[in-house]
């Protein structure tokens, strides 16, 4: 018998998904600033269904995935999401021409309906928490240079997080079916968990 407390500590203290993931703002449609300065994009993943695929298949989308990490630098950080919910619906057609196939494949969803369908969706939040936001501002006296250099800062992180979120996209994109999630998306997200 297994030890149900062992399993059930780790899931109570994982906490809520906006404990280490909380967008405070959007400096565009993707990007989203932490209030500690990092900033993120997060990526819906399609997955892959490993059921048809030869060991050697898997084994060189093993290489092709490994290979793909290596495009962030070590001050990137990458939070993984599984979220599960529950009553999920099918989507299909209403109507068929053939009455048979209609009433079979009605009856066939509403037996999986009745069973407790639950759908699974894989987020990657992917965030650069850069060493020293500010370290030029702070030593700056003149606030409008000091804003100066905060924003050039914040454009040039930004511009090194979409370069290398790019690249990781362009290298496994078609293999995990990676999507850029809009702020909208993001903000459902983040909000998960939330009493």
């Amino acid at each position: 018998m297994l030890p149900l407390p062992k399993f059930i500590k780790p899931w109570k203290d994982a906490g809520e998904a906006n404990a280490l993931f909380a967008p405070c703002a959007f400096i565009d449609d993707h990007v989203f600033l932490i209030k500690t300065g990092a900033l993120g994009v997060v990526f819906e993943l399609g997955g892959i269904d490993p059921q048809c695929l030869t060991d050697a298949t898997m084994d060189s989308n093993t290489k092709r995935l490994a290979a793909a990490w290596r495009v962030f630098h070590e001050d990137i950080r990458l939070y993984q999401y599984v979220v599960k919910q529950d009553s999920a619906r099918i989507d299909q057609r209403r109507d068929y021409d053939n009455q048979p196939v209609e009433a079979t494949v009605l009856g066939r969803r509403e037996f999986l309906e009745q069973k407790g369908l639950y759908s699974i969706r894989l987020y990657l939040a992917v965030v650069l928490e850069p060493g020293a936001v500010g370290k030029k501002a702070a030593s700056s006296f003149l606030n409008k240079k000091a804003l100066r250099i905060l924003n050039r800062e914040l454009e040039e992180n930004r511009e090194r997080l979409l370069a290398q979120t790019q690249a990781f996209e362009r290298s496994i994109g078609d293999l995990i079916g990676l999507r850029l999630l809009p702020k909208a998306r993001v903000s459902v997200l983040a909000s998960l968990g939330k009493s």
